[in-house]
């Protein structure tokens, strides 16, 4: 072979080879840019029985900005990621490097083992734990406190936690509330008033308020709760109010005199009471009247107790009243039957009679002074004979022999005078 022949192949295939080479780079580049990519997730869950795993029944902590990622060389912060609605996170395409990342729960939860870990890539988990309401909402027909087997069909509707409506389980008639983020709940329960019922006292009743129903739970990590049982009861009802008192105390009033009346309301039922009493015509023209109760818009003769009573409380009442020609009479004050009915009534109305008369014949005339006293004059009594309605003057009282005598002094008297005369010009 001649050395054109040889060098000319020769020169062929370092131009093959050359050429494949230059082919193959750029995928090699690329390769190598390919694996210097890495991805980090995982899942948060709700980890309820805080044993760093995850147990059946335990879900995600849904769409919950949580996760933190920085460089762990550098500290430089690569993202914050929000956890879908299963409570997975993923951060794709980062640079191959070691990578800090963090569970970042912000005081809405609690951390359930590690709170953070480093990784060049992969899958990182974390636990979270909240808070939790449980309880029974029933009828408690026997009064003794508990939920007994014959009371599961009397299961009530709960209430609202923050306004939401507290919903049953079907499985066992409990409600629950759990994986709660840390904060203030109120919970406010059912009002079955309209049904006759209300809620037990606050001994038996979880510490509801009595009055209202509520309760407010501040719940944090280091929050427990037993469960919440919200018992209902039918009460037995009974107000009461007591007679009148009024000063001043008189025999006898004057029309526009001003009287205070003072009373109690007294709560004999089972259950608080907010009262509601009336005055009818006597408290017409109140004037005035104690803190503890106030006027029912509409009405002159209608008042409200403003703060309910619990059982066995009272309330002393005072009305100030001018008294018109209405209240002639009597001091009528009758305090409403209870919503739970009200045995005895008898003791709901007092009724106390009084006299109030007008002025002119209540009080004497006032003395004339000393200038305009006239002399004092003799009444004398006619004298009346018995005699016949046909003699006018006998039916008038006047005896006619009065009159015959004064005639013949008169005509005695006139002929002396004539006499006199005479025998002067004789």
């Amino acid at each position: 072979m001649e050395l054109s022949d040889f060098w000319g192949k020769y020169m062929r295939k370092l131009f093959a080879v050359a050429t494949t080479a230059a082919l193959l780079l750029p995928v090699a580049g690329t390769a190598t840019a390919q694996e210097e990519k890495v991805s980090i997730g995982g899942l948060v869950w709700f980890d309820r029985d805080s044993d760093v795993v995850r147990n059946p029944g335990e879900p995600g902590v849904p769409n919950e900005k949580i996760i933190k990622i920085v460089k762990e060389d550098t500290g430089e912060l690569v993202g914050e990621y929000t956890t879908d609605d299963k409570g997975i996170y993923v951060a794709r395409d980062l640079p191959k490097a070691k990578y800090v990342v963090t569970v970042e729960v912000r005081g809405r939860y609690a951390i359930s083992g590690k709170n953070r870990a480093t990784t060049e890539g992969g899958t990182v988990d974390f636990g979270v734990r909240g808070g939790y309401l449980v309880g029974y909402s029933f009828l408690d027909q026997n009064r003794n406190g508990s939920l007994d087997a014959n009371e599961g069909e009397h299961r009530l509707e709960p209430g609202t936690l923050n306004g939401k409506k507290i919903e049953l389980r079907p499985e066992d008639g409990q409600f629950a509330f759990e994986d709660l983020p840390f904060g203030r709940y109120e919970l406010v329960a059912t009002d079955y008033r309209r049904d006759g019922l209300t809620l037990r006292d606050t001994k038996t009743s979880s510490g509801l308020d009595w009055v209202t129903g509520k309760r407010v739970y501040d719940i944090d990590e280091n929050f427990s709760s037993a469960p919440i049982d919200i018992l209902y009861f039918n009460p037995k009802g009974d107000l009461a109010i007591t007679m009148p008192e009024l000063a001043p105390a008189k025999d006898v009033y004057v029309v526009g005199d001003e009287v205070e009346a003072t009373f109690r309301i007294t709560n004999d039922s089972e259950a608080p009471e907010l009262p509601t009493f009336t005055t009818g015509e006597w408290g017409k023209n109140t004037l005035s009247y104690s803190q503890g109760i106030e006027p029912v818009p509409g009405t002159y003769d209608e008042f409200a107790v403003k703060s309910p009573l619990l059982p066995g409380q009272s309330l002393d009442v005072k009305l100030r009243v001018k008294l018109d020609a209405t209240n002639e009479g009597k001091v009528n004050v009758l305090v409403r039957p209870s919503k739970w009915g009200d045995d005895p009534f008898k003791n709901n109305v007092q009724i106390r009679p009084i006299k109030v008369v007008q002025k002119s014949t209540a009080e004497p005339s006032a003395p004339t002074s000393p200038s305009e006293t006239t002399a004092p004059t003799t009444t004398t009594t006619p004298v009346v004979t018995n005699v016949s309605k046909k003699d006018d003057l006998a039916f008038t009282g006047a005896s006619p022999l009065g009159f015959l005598g004064l005639g013949a002094l008169l005509l005695t008297a006139g002929l002396s005078a004539f006499f006199v005369a005479r025998r002067r010009r004789s």
